[in-house]
C-alpha cells in the first residue's frame, strides 16, 4: 500500500506540474539609435525597433516639422524618423516617442541672415556712370533702382563710375 501511495502522490505531481500554465511574455522594448543630430536642412534616420513577437507598440511625433512612420507595429521592426529644413536661425529639439521610449531629435538653425550692406561711402547712378557721395542732395533725387552702393572710389571707378558729381566732388 505504501509503495501505492507514493506512486499517486508522484502521478498528481506530475499532473500538477503538466498544468501549470506558461508564464506570459514579458513585452520589453528597446531602440536603437536613441537620437539623432540634424542639420538646418533635416533629415531621415531609421530606428531599429526591438520588441518580442506579438508585443504592440506605437511611435509618434508631438512636433509639427517631425514625422515617425509607421505609427506603429508588433515585434521588432523599423521606424523611419523625418526632420523636415529649419527656416529659422534657432535651434529646436523634439522627443518622438517609439515603443514608449524617447527618440531626442536635436536640429541645427539655419545660418545667420547675411549681414547688412555697407555704410555705402559712395553711391553711383547707374544710368549716368555719375558718382556721388551717399550724402549729397542729388542722391536722394536719384531712383531706388539707379543707385548702386560703393565702399571706396576704387571700386566705383573700376566699376565704370567715372564721371563725378560736380556739387559734392567725390
Amino acid at each position: 500500500m505504501r509503495r501505492l501511495s507514493v506512486a499517486i502522490l508522484v502521478l498528481l505531481a506530475g499532473a500538477f506540474v503538466g498544468c501549470v500554465p506558461d508564464s506570459p511574455t514579458s513585452c520589453v522594448y528597446s531602440i536603437d539609435p536613441v537620437a539623432g543630430s540634424y542639420t538646418a536642412s533635416g533629415g531621415i534616420t531609421s530606428v531599429a525597433v526591438t520588441a518580442p513577437t506579438g508585443c504592440a507598440w506605437v511611435a509618434e511625433s508631438p512636433c509639427p516639422w517631425v514625422t515617425v512612420t509607421p505609427s506603429g507595429g508588433t515585434g521588432g521592426d523599423a521606424v523611419t524618423v523625418q526632420v523636415q529644413a529649419n527656416g529659422t536661425t534657432l535651434a529646436r529639439t523634439c522627443a518622438v516617442t517609439i515603443a514608449g521610449l524617447s527618440f531626442n531629435v536635436m536640429q541645427e538653425g539655419s545660418s545667420a541672415p547675411p549681414p547688412p550692406p555697407s555704410s555705402c561711402t559712395y553711391t553711383g547712378n547707374r544710368s549716368s556712370k555719375t558718382l556721388h557721395y551717399t550724402w549729397c542732395s542729388y542722391v536722394g533725387q536719384m531712383a531706388d533702382a539707379n543707385k548702386v552702393c560703393f565702399d571706396t572710389k576704387a571700386e566705383a571707378l573700376a566699376a565704370g563710375y567715372t564721371t563725378m558729381c560736380s556739387r559734392c566732388k567725390p
